[in-house]
């Protein structure tokens, strides 16, 4: 790696620092999954919780059995449960899935929905639940898990720019691109060069992802420099992303968020068998409140939704232990940490995660002789320090790598000697140290080495 490039992803890592604005409360909200929606036990913990939001799936396939034909049983219970929540204060968004089997030939319920019928469908709906205050467009578009025949950019795009002007024709509401598994900033900007700007008020998140048992405020990156998707930070990625497009004033949902408390073994994608599957119900407690605490320093965050509610099934599995409450109702310890972080707001104090890189202290440098002048073999001993680790220090003369050191601790020393400088022509030449930390942030020291006849000299280089 250049130190060109090394410089231009520590200015990178510098752009992410969450901005030093007066906190913005982002609203608290929590997902109901399954037939949660309208179940008098979680209205009841949706009370007590205080949250200002609620989010419920909406299954396009039970509601439109036949084409243009909606169950008016099940809308009514939409209808009741919304309102409900309305009364208590609780605004409610709705993610549209599904696709009927009528109209794909299919029985995959999760089939790529045909634009035209999904966005007339999406019209209705939003026309019968006027008080529905969110619609989200289909639900991780970038997952096979969740668009079978294969993420497409180019057929979501289609569907957000046929979809947001339907619901628009018939609803104020704020239509919510559907959650990106994990931070994926890669799939948000394959949408921007599909055309699909203009399709949507708002984009969402979703950090509840397998397996996840890292804190959220520690992270690792992409080999491109920028925060990996799979770490909770990874956000601010997707947030620069839609800067970058134009985007900026348009806010970030956390539609999904969340981990799982389960005590099995991760039993999916490539970690399977090799890590836990969860953390302790404590740890989901504490990560609860490090995330918010990340959430209320961000203005650019509109809210945020824990998934979910309760645990999906009593069995332990990842998949079925992110609740609030456990299967039989029963609090858990991350159920009274939301409910304090809606009450009193966020009690943690200090920065969201690591983007300062490494300190660095010359200790040495340069190698008198009897003389006084110094040799023209230039010898140097530089130290760094990060709590998080350094991962190496670099050593560079006029822009070309002359050595690396790359024993990893909180405490790095290393020397080097640099036979170039015999070959240095007349005139100022620069001397660089860049120590990288175990997150891949940055931090340069520059010297000065002027050579005269045979005297070379090194000092300091003026900071600007």
């Amino acid at each position: 790696m250049t130190l060109r490039r090394l410089t231009l992803a520590a200015v990178a890592a510098a752009a992410l620092l969450v901005p030093a604005a007066p906190a913005v409360a982002a609203q608290p909200g929590v997902v109901l999954a399954g037939s949660q929606f309208d179940d008098a036990h979680a209205l009841d913990a949706v009370h007590r919780l205080g949250a200002g939001w609620v989010r419920v799936y909406l299954y396009r396939n039970e509601l439109e059995p036949a084409p243009g034909v909606l169950d008016q049983r099940r809308l009514a219970a939409y209808r009741a449960a919304v309102r409900r929540h309305a009364w208590e204060g609780v605004r409610t968004e709705v993610v549209i899935v599904g696709t009927p089997a009528w109209e794909s030939g299919s029985p995959e319920v999760l089939a790529a929905p045909d634009p035209a019928g999904f966005a007339r469908f999406a019209r209705e709906i939003a026309a019968a639940l006027p008080e529905v205050e969110a619609w989200e467009v289909w639900q991780e578009a970038d997952a096979e898990k969740w668009w079978p025949s294969g993420p497409s950019a180019a057929a979501y795009a289609e569907l957000l720019r046929a979809t947001y002007p339907a619901i628009k024709e018939v609803s104020g509401a704020t239509v919510v691109l559907g959650g990106l598994t994990g931070n994926d900033y890669a799939f948000l900007e394959e949408l921007y060069a599909a055309g699909a700007k203009d399709s949507f008020d708002a984009v969402s998140v979703h950090t509840d992802t397998a397996c996840g048992i890292a804190a959220p405020s520690s992270y690792h990156r992409d080999p491109n420099g920028r925060v990996s998707r799979w770490s909770f930070l990874g956000y601010q990625e997707v947030l620069a992303s839609m800067a970058a497009h134009g985007d900026g004033h348009k806010q970030l949902w956390f539609t999904e968020m969340g981990w799982s408390s389960s005590s099995a073994v991760c039993d999916q994608g490539v970690w399977a068998g090799q890590k836990p599957g969860g953390v302790s119900e404590d740890q989901q407690a504490d990560f609860l409140r490090e995330a918010w605490h990340c959430i209320a320093a961000d203005p650019r965050i509109g809210g945020a939704f824990w998934f979910s509610l309760r645990d999906l099934a009593p069995d332990d599995t990842p998949d079925h232990r992110f609740g609030l409450l456990r299967a039989d109702w029963t609090e858990k310890p991350a159920f009274l940490a939301l409910a304090d972080v809606i009450a009193n707001g966020d009690r943690l104090t200090g920065p969201c995660g690591d983007f300062t890189g490494p300190s660095i202290r010359m200790l040495r440098l340069g190698d008198r002789g009897r003389s006084g002048r110094y040799r023209t073999t230039l010898r140097l001993r530089v130290a760094a320090a990060d709590p998080q680790h350094v991962s190496r220090i670099s050593v560079f003369l006029d822009g070309r790598r002359v050595r690396t050191f790359g024993t990893r601790g909180p405490v790095m020393v290393g020397d080097a000697v640099l036979p170039q400088a015999k070959r240095l022509r007349r005139g100022r030449h620069a001397l660089t140290v860049l120590a990288r930390d175990a997150n891949g942030n940055d931090t340069t020291a520059r010297f000065t080495i002027r050579k005269v006849g045979a005297r070379v000299s090194v000092r300091a280089a003026r900071r600007r």
